[in-house]
């Protein structure tokens, strides 16, 4: 079975240099089977050859075969330990699938899953520049999130205090990010009508912002009068 399964995956290559995506995800479903002897059905090689073949079905327009095949090396990634930052990644098919199919909610949602994972793979990671680069990653589609009106409040504040939370670990209390973050923060307790919360974030953006010579102070000063 090893030997087929190289040869399957050779031949899928071939396929996929000459843009035959249909013929390459034949052929990984060749492995796909192999894996799964193997291996098992909850192992991480078997959810990334359902992500390539998710790929494979994407790039011919197939979005729902698509979309099938990335949930389900999803629902095996989940119950892994240590897979986030390749959690991340297929929440990011998902969410572009979903795009793709036109239902917004869902690629939201999925987006902020991404996001959720991104987060966490920057806490597991020793590497603080690429910390970083996750933490970056999130935050984007955190921010993303934050402005659709189809989010709740309740997860909008959420995200906010997540972004407070891993932001001070990966960049420190007194920087030009966490001051960003504070002020994120005030506005968003300040738009929700709790006026005392949103003094407390913006007076802690400042302080941020002073220690550091960020280029948001005008900004929270504003926000403050």
């Amino acid at each position: 079975d090893a030997p087929f399964a190289l040869i399957a995956s050779s031949k899928a290559y071939v396929y996929y240099k000459d843009e035959q995506y249909d013929l390459v995800a034949k052929e990984y479903l060749s492995v796909l089977e192999i894996e799964k002897k193997i291996f098992g059905e909850e192992n991480p090689a078997v959810a990334a050859s359902m992500v390539a073949i998710g790929v494979q079905y994407y790039n011919i327009s197939k979005f729902e075969e698509a979309l099938d095949w990335f949930l389900k090396g999803f629902s095996i990634l989940q119950k892994l330990p240590g897979k986030e930052y390749d959690l991340a990644q297929i929440c990011e098919n998902i969410s572009d699938t979903y795009e793709s199919i036109g239902d917004n909610e869902k690629r939201i949602a999925y987006k902020i899953k991404s996001a959720d994972s991104y987060m966490a793979a920057a806490l597991e990671q020793s590497d603080l520049d690429l910390a970083k680069k996750w933490y970056t990653n999130a935050n984007t589609y955190y921010d993303e999130a934050v402005l659709e009106k189809s989010v709740a409040v309740d997860e909008k504040m959420r995200i906010r205090q997540r972004q407070e939370e891993i932001c001070k670990i990966v960049y420190g209390e007194n920087s030009k990010e966490i001051s960003e973050i504070y002020n994120y923060l005030g506005v968003l307790y300040f738009n929700n009508g709790d006026k005392n919360n949103s003094l407390i974030y913006f007076q802690k953006a400042l302080a941020a912002a002073e220690q550091n010579n960020g280029d948001n102070r005008m900004t929270v000063l504003k926000n403050i009068s």
